[in-house]
């Protein structure tokens, strides 16, 4: 008969199981918007990097040679297919702020860890890493030069006690709304 420590690590093993098969399995609604320019209503299976056009029976995958933007409608998100700095490959990065400064963040995995990286970007200008896996302190003084023209953003960036998405994405909004061009 198998004693108790068998059993639990059982019963988790099968919870594991379950939730994995249930979350590759998600659906959510949106739309991608192809590199030709078309906008079309999907279902997603958010684990699996997959999509289905309304009346299509097939899922396929997302691939920036097909689709250069999605919307996922549960989450309120979109992401954007954006050449990654000093990489190859470009990634679907979710957008957090459009405007004069458009803003990105992906999240990089490491086996049970990863990296957080936010991106910004003015018309006409390359993407600029203001946040990822190295200095912290370049990546304020890049931040502070970006938001430079807007005293207000400036302000608040200054006044920030932490150095966060949430912080980052906050100061943008301001510059968005009061930096001239």
């Amino acid at each position: 008969m198998a004693g108790p420590s068998i059993l639990i690590k059982i019963a988790i093993a099968s919870a594991l199981v379950i939730e994995t098969v249930v979350l590759l399995n998600l659906h959510s609604k949106g739309y991608v918007i192809t590199t030709k320019g078309d906008t079309i209503a999907c279902t997603f299976k958010i684990a699996l990097n997959k999509y289905k056009p309304e009346g299509d029976a097939t899922f396929h995958l997302l691939q920036p040679e097909e689709v250069k933007e999605y919307h996922l409608n549960k989450r309120n998100e979109t992401l954007r297919d954006v050449p990654f700095p000093n990489r190859e490959k470009t990634y679907y990065m979710t957008v957090l702020d459009t405007g004069k400064i458009t803003l990105y963040k992906y999240y990089e995995r490491h086996g049970k860890s990863g990296t957080l990286y936010i991106f910004a970007q003015k018309a006409g200008q390359p993407l600029l890493e203001i946040k990822g896996s190295s200095n912290t302190a370049a990546y304020k003084i890049a931040f502070a030069n970006l938001i430079s023209h807007s005293q207000p953003a400036t302000n608040s960036f200054t006044k920030a006690s932490v150095y966060d998405e949430k912080n980052i994405v906050n100061v943008v909004k301001i510059y968005n709304d009061h930096a001239t061009p």
